[in-house]
């Protein structure tokens, strides 16, 4: 019987002991996550500042106002169905979302004080027409002539056009003058 006793009184011991091991194991991981935590907090802030917040907010609503023209155009007074009337009404969505990323994005992401506002019109609508080639560019080569997937490669096409509308703007278009 005192054998017994004995060894559940070293069981008990034994098993405190190791919770207390893994307690402290615990604790030195949790402090490793911490640390880890920190680096990644930091790397987001300098990432994630606001003027990207802000463009990718208006990229949202941006691609919002595109859909919306065309559905409206579609809808009410354009026929897709004719192949020119279906252009024309893909032609005006693009014209209004243009419109609506260059007001935004002149106010509201890069807040420019360009006063030569004809100017700036023109290099950012020529910017986002280097990106519509681009797009088109992908697309054929993507799907035409390597047979990738439209939708796969038209959602590659996107991010190298938003990430190339994002370096347009940044260092052609709405460049801060020293």
């Amino acid at each position: 019987m005192l054998i017994y006793l004995y060894e559940i009184i070293v069981n008990v011991k034994l098993r405190q002991f190791n919770i207390k091991f893994e307690l402290i194991y615990l604790k030195q991981s949790l402090k490793g996550i911490d640390v880890e935590m920190e680096k990644l907090k930091d790397l987001l802030k300098k990432v994630l500042t606001r003027e990207i917040i802000m463009y990718l907010i208006f990229g949202v609503l941006t691609t919002v106002v595109s859909l919306a023209v065309y559905y409206l155009l579609i809808f009410t007074v354009l026929n897709p169905e004719n192949a020119i009337q279906l252009q024309i009404a893909n032609i005006l969505s693009w014209v209004a979302g243009v419109a609506f990323a260059y007001i935004t994005n002149r106010k509201y992401v890069f807040e420019s004080n360009e006063k030569n506002k004809v100017k700036e019109l023109g290099k950012f609508v020529t910017s986002r027409l280097v990106t519509l080639v681009l797009d088109m560019l992908i697309m054929f080569v993507g799907v035409t002539l390597l047979k990738g997937n439209d939708k796969i490669i038209k959602l590659i096409s996107q991010v190298l056009v938003i990430i190339g509308n994002y370096v347009f703007s940044k260092i052609f278009v709405f460049k801060k003058k020293k």
